[in-house]
């Protein structure tokens, strides 16, 4: 049996194509050689000039086997269930435990063996995209500790302001002064809004910058890959992920963006009233309020993002948006996991939760969210035109469908179990919490490195297990479109990727201080602000909006009535506080919960001298009748 093109019906049933699809992409089958045939030309295409090369020269165990293309530099192909069981080691080929169709078994050639050979994967240089001289990314974070060299740095990157931190290094007012470039005149609580860059990694960017400049191509076809390799690499690691599950990002909404621009094309493309967005296409603007003859919805909470609400909005059509209303003031978690079972219908297809609530400053139980939302699933019959589809963008699509058991996995029955794909908003996460992200369990995880961690602004990490990268697309497609996940997202075009590239030191100043001392530090400095300012202001019997154990590194502490009269906006007293006593916090209300709010932070430069600083600001505007007039008067 000779070699055949993508996809031979004759030899295998479309739906176990699929299957092998799904788990692979856009992974392309064709039928075994026999024992007997040579290697055709095929190998070649496809990026497969890796399995080819082991196939031609290899050992002859390998001349048996037929390599069908490539993606991500994974090889695949299958072979006859009699040569099952050859001795595969020290082959870099790996083969499934099932059967993929009668008398058939499939292959995949690791990356290890892809390095043997040439890894070019189709661009005729190192194995990476585009026209870059440099290894895979894919690759590179794909290497056991144990194999793996980082790149060189470029400068002499020692720091020598951290060589003396230590667990034992105070924490506050002295921080500020010595690590970061904060205005000694201002009062700083507002960290959570878009963080704080440490002085050291901002001086980093400026000779990632210099070392560019000297250099362009050099750098930027030769270097510049390796070295976000190996940022995602050791930031994966800080949050407990594999480093082949994380990808790189500008900001968390490009990653927002991703996912649920994805999921709504998925419930799109798949071709089935339950699987389609309002109106019948993807997306539809704030104005597609209607009905939908059934499509699917995105479930948000009244606490999510102002702009994660525009998305769904504009990418989904605003009619297929649906909210898990939160109530304050909330006496436990359970209320918000009762809500979302309230909320969940068997039309939800994505669900959006915030890890951190920005305007409310809430930890969410999002461990038990991700749960729910899993076992809330539906049995929905996709089209078979869906199910059967030859095209590599409905099967891409396919991941945000889980086949429910049965007695053959080869053909899963056309019954499905369409779960409820969760995404989590980690913008306030990173830095402030001691993220497990795997054991969180979502479908994406996205996050920003800015915020909590302290990194200069512009990169972000979108997380995702390896069921569930197929079907993410970037905002921005480019060289790296097909080159596997993080290529996908790591090369968006000529731009400033000094902060991603910095942002891999910011691990080293936490690990010197004791992440789990900082963390600490913030938690109890909130914590005890908080309670302070309630005492100062008198309104510790209105309390907070949360238990304690739902905050963290911010809080909500309310006002006294006077500093903010009832019907005046909350922005007047935000205004009389920056320019009249250079004090940043942002002043919120709660919609439901009479009075408003001040929404402190507490990073490692902060002591009590800031919230003190605050309260009395505050007493003050209070005295003279309240912020009301500030807009005016503050010029």
């Amino acid at each position: 049996m000779a070699l055949g093109g993508p996809f031979d019906d004759e030899l295998l049933q479309q739906q176990e194509l699929e299957q092998a699809a799904e788990a692979h992409d856009e992974m392309v089958l064709c039928p075994v050689v026999e024992q007997d045939a040579a290697p055709a030309a095929h190998h070649e295409q496809e990026g497969g000039a890796a399995a080819g090369a082991l196939l031609q020269g290899g050992a002859p165990v390998l001349q048996q086997l037929s390599c069908c293309g490539s993606y991500r530099q994974h090889h695949i192909g299958l072979l006859r269930r009699e040569d099952a069981a050859l001795d595969l080691r020290d082959t870099g080929i790996e083969l499934r435990h099932q059967p993929l169709a009668a008398g058939l078994w499939w292959w995949k050639l690791s990356t290890t063996a892809a390095r043997c050979g040439s890894a070019s994967g189709g661009s005729g240089n190192f194995g990476t995209f585009g026209s870059f001289f440099s290894p895979s990314v894919e690759e590179l974070v794909r290497l056991p500790d144990s194999e793996y060299e980082p790149p060189p740095y470029p400068f002499d990157n020692s720091k020598p302001s951290w060589q003396a931190l230590s667990t034992a290094t105070p924490l506050g007012p002295a921080m500020k002064r010595e690590h970061f470039m904060l205005d000694p005149d201002w009062c700083f609580v507002n960290h959570g809004a878009f963080g704080a860059s440490l002085r050291e990694l901002d001086c980093e960017c400026n000779m990632w910058r210099t070392h560019l400049e000297r250099q362009p191509l050099r750098f930027i076809d030769r270097q510049l890959l390796p070295h976000l390799a190996d940022s995602v690499r050791a930031l994966a690691a800080h949050m407990r992920a594999p480093a082949a599950d994380v990808a790189l990002l500008l900001n968390a909404t490009a990653g927002l963006n991703a996912v649920i621009r994805s999921a709504a094309d998925a419930a799109h493309r798949c071709g089935d009233a339950t699987f389609t967005s309002y109106n019948g296409r993807t997306g539809g603007g704030s104005d597609s309020a209607g009905s939908g003859g059934g499509g699917g919805e995105i479930l948000l909470l009244s606490t999510a993002y102002g702009s994660v609400k525009t998305m769904a909005r504009e990418l989904w059509g605003a009619g297929a948006v649906r909210e898990a209303r939160i109530r304050f003031p909330i006496a436990s978690e359970d209320e918000v996991v009762a809500a979302v079972a309230a909320a969940l219908t068997p039309r939800t297809r994505l669900a959006v939760f915030d890890h951190v609530t920005s305007a409310t400053a809430v930890t969410l139980p999002v461990r038990r969210l991700t749960a729910l939302c899993h076992e809330r699933g539906v049995q929905v019959r996709a089209r078979e035109a869906a199910r059967t589809s030859r095209s590599s963008v409905v099967r891409s699509m396919l991941p945000f469908v889980e086949r429910t058991a049965s007695a053959d996995p080869l053909y899963p029955p056309v019954q499905q179990r369409q779960l409820v794909v969760v995404l989590i908003d980690g913008a306030h996460a990173l830095g402030s919490l001691d993220l497990d992200i795997p054991a969180i369990g979502a479908d994406y995880y996205v996050t920003n490195l800015h915020k909590w961690l302290c990194a200069p602004r512009g990169a972000a990490l979108l997380h995702a297990p390896p069921h569930r990268q197929a079907a993410l697309r970037p905002a921005i497609i480019s060289h790296g479109a097909r080159a596997g996940f993080l290529s996908r997202f790591v090369w968006d075009g000529a731009r400033d990727y000094s902060p991603a590239l910095s942002a891999r030191s910011a691990l080293r100043f936490w690990g010197a201080l004791g992440a789990a001392r900082a963390h600490a530090h913030m938690r109890g400095g909130a914590a005890a602000a908080a309670a302070a300012l309630m005492g100062m202001w008198g309104t510790e019997a209105r309390g907070a909006i949360a238990p304690p154990r739902m905050h963290d590194a911010m809080w909500l502490v309310p006002l006294p009535a006077a500093a903010l009269p009832r019907g005046a906006p909350a922005a007047a007293l935000q205004d009389a506080l920056h320019h009249e006593f250079n004090v940043e916090v942002p002043v919120k209300t709660v919609p439901g919960v009479e009075g408003a709010f001040v929404r402190i932070s507490c990073h490692v430069y902060n002591g009590m001298a800031d919230y003190e600083r605050l309260g009395r600001a505050v007493l003050e505007i209070a005295a003279r009748g309240g912020g009301a007039g500030a807009r005016n008067n503050m010029r």
